[in-house]
C-alpha cells in the first residue's frame, strides 16, 4: 500500500479519536420493574494507561495513551499503542456508583483477551474494591507484563452481592494495543545508517535525540542524495496471517523538504524487494519545534499506523526510510522520533496442549463394527482444533472418528475444544473377514492443528472378539404327512463363529394354508447352546390340515439370532408337502427263494425285486437294497432308482450284490431285503428278507522251492524242500508227485522227519496247518553212472472240490546231474597171520570198486606189524 501524504496533519489538528467505547445493550422489552430497585447502579467510567517505571515512561510515554508530559502539547486520544511488549504497564479504572445507595464492597474484573482467538487470555486478575457511596466513585489499579503484541481487547466487569438497577451499563469492553518495536533514535548501532543520516539532538521527543537525514538546522542536505536508514531485521514470522486490525509502522516528524526531495518509507517483502508504504515531502515545521504524525483509515478504524502488507512480516522483516534529493532547493532534512511497529502475534507454542486418555473399548467380530472411547482434553490456554490420527492399524481394516452423537469426524477437520474442554469421541472400527481373535494394539495420536509438534498419543488395545454366527443347514429332504396328521420332523443348526453361544429360537409360519400348524416339539426347547464347528437338531412337530390335496406345500420359516449379539442372526425356509396315503407291496423274485446261491469270493450276484402299487392313484417310489446287519458284502447299480407305477401296475428293480475278496468257505452270508420309499407319501415298505448264498471253494495251492542239491548224488540220500501254501478260501486235500526219475529209484516225502504219503491235507488259510514244508527225499542207487542229466518236475494239484484256478505255482522243475563217486573197499578173511623166521608167507585180499567210475592203475601199500 502506498500513500503519499502532501499535507501533513499538525498536531493541534483535530483528528479522529480512539476513545473507549462502553458497551450498551440495545433497548428491549427486558424490564427491571419486576426486581425490587436497590439503588445501587454501578458503571465502568474511565481507564487510563502509564508505565509504573521512569524509565519505561521516559522512553515509551510519547506514542503511548497515557497522559504526555506536561511540556508536550498532544491531545489524550492521540496515541498509537497502550503499552509495550514485555514491559510493565499499569492500569487505572475508575468505577462510579451513580445511584443513591452505597453500594456493598464489590469484585471488578479486568480481562484481556487476544483479538485473534477466540478465547485467549493474556491477562485475567480480579481486585476487591471497597463500598462506593452513592453519586461517587473509586480508583482501582492493575499492573501487568503483556507478552503478545497486538491488538488486544479488555473487559472490566463489576460485580457484588446486589442486584444492580441497571445492569446493562456495568461491563466496558475497549482496545489494549501493545507495541512489539518502540524506538528513541537514541541508538543506531543496529541499523544500517546511510550518508547524512544519522542522530540529532536540536530536536527529539523522548530521549534527546531523533533520527535526522541533513546536517542539521543550520545547513542542509547534499544534492543529488541517494540515502537510506534501514531498521535492523525483525523476525517477524509470528505474525497472525489475517488479523482484524491494521499492523504497520507509525512515527513523529518534523523539519523541511524541498520540493522534489522525499522520504520514503518501505518495507521488504518475502522475496527480498522493498514496497513503498508512504512518502514525505514538503515543510513540516522550518524551526522543527512542531512534530506532525499520520492518520490512516485503515480495517474500520483510523489510526496514526501506516498499513504494512501482512506477507511482509517474515523471519527477515526490515523497514528502510529512504532519501533522494534533486540538484536544487535543498533544505534541512527531516526529523523522526518514537518509531512504533505494531503487529499481531501468533500465540507461542507452549500455550497449547492436548491430553488423551483412553475410556474403554468394545470389541468387534470380524467385518462388523466396534468401537473405541477416547477422551480428549485441551490442556492449552487457548481453544484449538485437534486432529486424530492413527498408525499400527493393520491392512484391510476400516475405521473412522466420530463423535458420540455418530457424526463423522474427518481428520482434515479434527475436534474443536475450549481451553480446559474435555470431550469424547469414539474409535470406529472394522476388522476384515477372517481376521484371528485377540488383541491389535493401534498408536491414536491427537496433533494441534496450529502447531503439528503439540501432539498427545495413547496405545489402544483393539480386540477382536470370537463371533457367534448361528448357520442352519439345508434341509436334506423335504418331509411328507398323511392330511389330518401331526408328523415330526428336524432341521439341525450350527455355531460357524468361534465362542459358544445360545440362540434364541423362533417360528414365522403366516404362509401355512389354513388349517395347517407348526410347532416347536414338547421336549425342544427354544434357546439352544451350540458350541463352535457342532451342529444341534431342532424338533419340530406339524399338523396337516385334514382337507388338504395330496403334494400341496407349505411353508414356514424358523429363525435363530444369537443371545450375545442381536445383529447375528439366521433364519431357513422349511417347506413341508401334504402326502397321499401309499399302499405297496414288494417282494423277492421266485427263482431267488429257492434253492442256495453259490457265489465265489469277489464275485457279484444279480438279485431282482417286484414292486405292486396297491393304492387307488399314481405313486413315485424310491428304491433301495439292504443288508440285514453289519457286512462288507456291497450293495451296487440298484437299477432303476425311482419307479414310476400307477394304480394296480407291477415294476421290478434289480441290485447287484458282490460278495468279500476274503470270503471264506463256511462264512455266513447275510441275508438282505427290499425297500421302497414312497415319494409323495414319505411311507416305507420293506420286502422279507433273503438269505440263500453261499461260498462256493475257491482251490488256488501255490508251492515255493525252499532248497535243492546242486547235483544227484549216486549211493546217497538227495533231499529236495519245497513249500506248500492254501491260497484258496478253504481247507484243501493236495496230491504231491514227482516224476523225471527212474521208477527202481526209492523217493519218500517227509514231513517233521517222519515219511508221509503224496496226499497232503491243508487248512484254511486263516490257519497255521494252511502252509506245510515238504522234504521230498530221492535215493539214487549206488553205481548209477555219473553226468546223467535227469529233468525233475514236482507238482501239487488239489485232489477234491474242483480245480486250481491259478496253476502257475503249483508245480516246480529242477535238471540235476549224477556226479562221480570213487568208493574203493579192500577186504581180506584172515585177521592173523603167522610165519616163521626165514619163511614166505602169502596172503590175499578182495578189491571191491563201489564207486561209478571204472578205476586203473591202482597200488596198493602194506605195513607189518608184530606183537
Amino acid at each position: 500500500m502506498r500513500i503519499q501524504v502532501a499535507i501533513l496533519l499538525v498536531l493541534l489538528l483535530s483528528m479522529q479519536s480512539m476513545t473507549n467505547v462502553t458497551l450498551q445493550e440495545n433497548e428491549s422489552n427486558i424490564s427491571y420493574t419486576s426486581a425490587k430497585a436497590t439503588g445501587v447502579d454501578l458503571t465502568v467510567t474511565d481507564i487510563s494507561y502509564s508505565y509504573p517505571d521512569a524509565v519505561d515512561r521516559s522512553k515509551y510515554q510519547m506514542f503511548s495513551s497515557n497522559t504526555p508530559p506536561i511540556n508536550f502539547n498532544r491531545p489524550d486520544s492521540l496515541f498509537v499503542t497502550d503499552a509495550v511488549i514485555d514491559t510493565q504497564i499499569e492500569i487505572q479504572i475508575e468505577i462510579s456508583n451513580i445511584g443513591d445507595s452505597n453500594s456493598p464492597n464489590l469484585d471488578l474484573n479486568v480481562l484481556i483477551i487476544h483479538n485473534e482467538y477466540q478465547d485467549f487470555e493474556i491477562f485475567n486478575a480480579t481486585n476487591q474494591v471497597n463500598s462506593i457511596r452513592g453519586q461517587s466513585n473509586a480508583i482501582s489499579s492493575f499492573k501487568l507484563i503483556p507478552t503478545y503484541s497486538g491488538n488486544h481487547s479488555i473487559i472490566i466487569t463489576p460485580s457484588m452481592s446486589v442486584v444492580d438497577d441497571n445492569p446493562s451499563n456495568d461491563v466496558m469492553t475497549s482496545t489494549f494495543t501493545v507495541a512489539s518495536h518502540y524506538f528513541n533514535c537514541d541508538d543506531l548501532s543496529l541499523w544500517t545508517v546511510g550518508q547524512e543520516w544519522g542522530m540529532n539532538s536540536e530536536s527529539s521527543l523522548s530521549q534527546g535525540s531523533a533520527c535526522h537525514i541533513g546536517n542539521g538546522q543550520s545547513s542542509t542536505y547534499s544534492a543529488n542524495l541517494a540515502t537510506n536508514l534501514i531498521t535492523p531485521v525483525f523476525d517477524m514470522s509470528d505474525a497472525i496471517s489475517n488479523p482484524t486490525r491494521t499492523n504497520g509502522i507509525s512515527f513523529y516528524y518534523t523539519g523541511s523538504l524541498a520540493s522534489g526531495d522525499f522520504v520514503r518509507l518501505y518495507s521488504m517483502n518475502p522475496s527480498n524487494s522493498w514496497v513503498e508504504l508512504a512518502s514525505i515531502t514538503g515543510t513540516m515545521s522550518s524551526d522543527i519545534t512542531t512534530w506532525q504524525t499520520w492518520s490512516v483509515n485503515n480495517a474500520g478504524a483510523t489510526s496514526p499506523l501506516i498499513p504494512t502488507p501482512q506477507s511482509n512480516f517474515h523471519a527477515n522483516s526490515q523497514y528502510r526510510f529512504g532519501f533522494t534529493s534533486d540538484a536544487t532547493n535543498n533544505d534541512i532534512g527531516l526529523w523522526m522520533d518514537d518509531i512504533v511497529i505494531i503487529y499481531d502475534q501468533q500465540l507461542r507454542e507452549e500455550e497449547y496442549g492436548i491430553a488423551t486418555s483412553g475410556v474403554g473399548v468394545n470389541g468387534a467380530v470380524p467385518n462388523s463394527w466396534g468401537k473405541a472411547t477416547i477422551q480428549l482434553t485441551n490442556t492449552g490456554n487457548v481453544s484449538e482444533t485437534f486432529t486424530p490420527s492413527l498408525s499400527g492399524i493393520p491392512n484391510d481394516w476400516q475405521y473412522y472418528f466420530s463423535q458420540t452423537s455418530g457424526v463423522s469426524i474427518t481428520e482434515s477437520n479434527g475436534v474443536f475444544l475450549e481451553k480446559g474442554e474435555s470431550k469424547i469421541i469414539e474409535l470406529n472400527f472394522q476388522p476384515r473377514d477372517s481376521e484371528n481373535q485377540g488383541f491389535y494394539p493401534i498408536t491414536f495420536t491427537s496433533t494441534s492443528k496450529t502447531h503439528q509438534s503439540i501432539s498427545s498419543s495413547i496405545v489402544i488395545q483393539l480386540e477382536v472378539i470370537p463371533d457367534r454366527i448361528p448357520e442352519f443347514l439345508p434341509q436334506l429332504s423335504i418331509p411328507r404327512c398323511v392330511p389330518g396328521s401331526s408328523c415330526v420332523t428336524s432341521i439341525s443348526i450350527t455355531n460357524s463363529g468361534g465362542a459358544p453361544d445360545v440362540f434364541m429360537l423362533s417360528l414365522d409360519y403366516d404362509n401355512l394354508p389354513i388349517g395347517w400348524s407348526v410347532s416347536f416339539s414338547w421336549n425342544q426347547p427354544t434357546e439352544i447352546l451350540v458350541q463352535p464347528g457342532f451342529s444341534v437338531p431342532i424338533m419340530l412337530t406339524y399338523t396337516i390340515g385334514s382337507d388338504a390335496v395330496p403334494d400341496s406345500i407349505g411353508e414356514f420359516d424358523i429363525i435363530a439370532v444369537s443371545e450375545n449379539d442381536s445383529s447375528r442372526t439366521d433364519s431357513i425356509s422349511i417347506e413341508i408337502v401334504a402326502s397321499m396315503i401309499s399302499d405297496a407291496t414288494i417282494t423277492p423274485n421266485m427263482q431267488q427263494v429257492g434253492n442256495a446261491k453259490l457265489i465265489k469270493p469277489g464275485d457279484s450276484d444279480i438279485v431282482v425285486f417286484s414292486v405292486f402299487n396297491n393304492a387307488s392313484v399314481q405313486d413315485i417310489f424310491e428304491t433301495d437294497v439292504v443288508f440285514e446287519g453289519t457286512t462288507n458284502w456291497e450293495i451296487s447299480e440298484i437299477t432303476p432308482a425311482t419307479l414310476y407305477l400307477n394304480s394296480g401296475d407291477t415294476g421290478t428293480f434289480s441290485a447287484k450284490l458282490t460278495a468279500p475278496v476274503t470270503a471264506q468257505v463256511g462264512d455266513d452270508c447275510p441275508g438282505y431285503l427290499a425297500s421302497i420309499i414312497s415319494q409323495r407319501s414319505g411311507e416305507i415298505f420293506a420286502s422279507s428278507i433273503v438269505d440263500n448264498f453261499e461260498i462256493s471253494q475257491v482251490n488256488n495251492i501255490g508251492m515255493e522251492l525252499l532248497e535243492s542239491p546242486g547235483n544227484l548224488v549216486p549211493g546217497s540220500q538227495n533231499i529236495i524242500s519245497v513249500e506248500l501254501n492254501n491260497l484258496g478260501n478253504g481247507p484243501v486235500p493236495v496230491d504231491l508227485s514227482i516224476d523225471g526219475i527212474p521208477e527202481t529209484w526209492n523217493t519218500s516225502f517227509m514231513i517233521d522227519n517222519q515219511i508221509i504219503s503224496g496226499n497232503i491235507q491243508l487248512g484254511e488259510i486263516s490257519e497255521l496247518s494252511s502252509t506245510k514244508l515238504i522234504d521230498i527225499v530221492i535215493n539214487v542207487p549206488s553205481g548209477t553212472d555219473h553226468s546223467l542229466i535227469f529233468e525233475i518236475d514236482i507238482n501239487a494239484m488239489p485232489s477234491m472240490y474242483g480245480d486250481d484256478i491259478d496253476i502257475s505255482d503249483n508245480s516246480i522243475s529242477l535238471n540235476l546231474i549224477t556226479v562221480i563217486v570213487r568208493d574203493l573197499f579192500l577186504s581180506n578173511d584172515i585177521q592173523t597171520i603167522s610165519s616163521g623166521v626165514g619163511n614166505s608167507t602169502t596172503f590175499y585180499l578182495d578189491i571191491n570198486n563201489f564207486g561209478n567210475i571204472q578205476e586203473s592203475d591202482l597200488r596198493i601199500f602194506a605195513n607189518l606189524y608184530s606183537d
